[in-house]
């Protein structure tokens, strides 16, 4: 084959490569458009609804908490029990002379300027986050409490706080190794409206509260015993109820809503590209402080009963001014997007972004109400 057959062979199958590639583009020139059906073509759609139920629900109690909570606020009491291990038996060669409970405040709220005041009694039985309730505090703390705290104000005593107990304690500890104290407002400090919150958790260093028990051995040497705190919870009581037309979100006592759309018309085979979640908040109920992190967790829920414990997609939901009214909005797509492909729509579950470590309360308005509802903004398309 010389050159310029070479060439030319060259040329031919350069020229039929652009014609093929002209003439079988994935995309239809206008002609084409005109000539496909509708249902070949993509769809875009948007639509919005409003819920269409909702309920708030109790938890009560968690099975450990980072912020251990003293203290009353308005109608709001808080209530704490610390468990101590590891107590010897004291032999009557040993003499117990004083026992100190340290705590280390890390949270305030509400009024700092009045007076504050707790007891510590020791607990008669044992406990665990499912039996220890609001409800079963009248059988768990002895009568008489083994020591107490009082100051005029918080002032000062933002950094540590001790108080001295009845020996008694360990005496009563000792015969198992393991005894818990319950920590709880004292009733007769008049003007008190605050709830402290104590530290409970190790990092760099224990800020987890802890006994001294200070004692002599038959060497008249005087020791000291330190003991950690393994575990504590808290425990809150509100008495008064949010409207039939609102939402409960609050943390420290960890009151929860559900919240549900069933009126969504989304075919079953759309793609969802954006769906945007909107909590109206009713700011006149709600109740935030400096160390609240003010946004809520919203997550899809797939269970249709109590304790609605079974989640998933959680998704953060921030504060957002529409209209000069305050919303939590996030992107709740891939909730949607499970709701649409697999047909089990059981609502959205919404918790405080730090249900346990601070005593925030937040009031949505709910499916119900008269002034505005809870949203969800969906843009959809649909493959042919």
């Amino acid at each position: 084959m010389n050159i310029r057959t070479a060439i030319a062979q060259f040329c031919a199958a350069a020229l039929l490569l652009v014609l093929a590639t002209a003439g079988c583009t994935d995309d239809p020139n206008q002609l084409g458009r005109g000539l496909l059906l509708p249902k070949d073509t993509l769809r875009l759609g948007k639509t919005g609804t409003y819920a269409t139920g909702d309920t708030s629900f109790s938890l009560k109690s968690i099975d450990n908490a980072g912020r251990l909570f003293v203290g009353v606020r308005d109608n709001l009491e808080a209530v704490s029990i610390v468990m101590f291990t590891g107590v010897p038996a004291f032999t009557t060669t040993q003499t117990i002379d004083s026992v100190k409970l340290f705590l280390v405040p890390d949270y305030a709220n509400f009024d700092t300027t009045g007076p504050f005041g707790f007891t510590a009694s020791y607990a008669l039985r044992t406990w665990s986050s499912v039996n220890f309730t609001w409800d079963s505090l009248p059988g768990f703390a002895a009568a008489v409490p083994s020591g107490s705290f009082y100051a005029p104000s918080w002032a000062g005593h933002d950094s540590s706080i001790s108080l001295n107990l009845d020996t008694s304690v360990i005496h009563v500890w000792m015969q198992t190794g393991v005894g818990s104290l319950i920590l709880r407002t004292t009733q007769q400090v008049l003007g008190m409206n605050m709830i402290a919150g104590f530290r409970n958790f190790t990092s760099t260093e224990d800020y987890r509260p802890e006994i001294q028990v200070f004692y002599r051995d038959v060497a008249d040497t005087t020791i000291v015993l330190h003991l950690r705190s393994p575990a504590g919870v808290s425990v809150m009581n509100e008495s008064s109820p949010p409207s039939p037309t609102s939402v409960l979100v609050e943390a420290g006592p960890i009151t929860r809503g559900l919240i549900r759309f069933d009126s969504l018309t989304i075919p079953a085979k759309a793609s969802i590209t954006e769906a945007t979640l909107y909590l109206p908040v009713d700011t006149t109920g709600s109740r935030l402080n400096i160390y609240s992190h003010d946004s809520l967790y919203v997550s899809m829920e797939r269970k249709n009963y109590y304790p609605y414990d079974s989640t998933a997609f959680g998704v953060v939901s921030s504060p957002a001014y529409i209209g000069g009214r305050k919303y939590y909005t996030g992107d709740v797509k891939n909730i949607v997007q499970y709701w649409v492909s697999h047909g089990q729509n059981y609502g959205m579950l919404i918790r405080p972004y730090a249900e346990n470590t601070t005593v925030d309360r937040t009031v949505l308005f709910g499916s119900h109400s008269p002034v505005i509802r809870p949203s969800i903004t969906i843009t959809y398309s649909v493959l042919p």
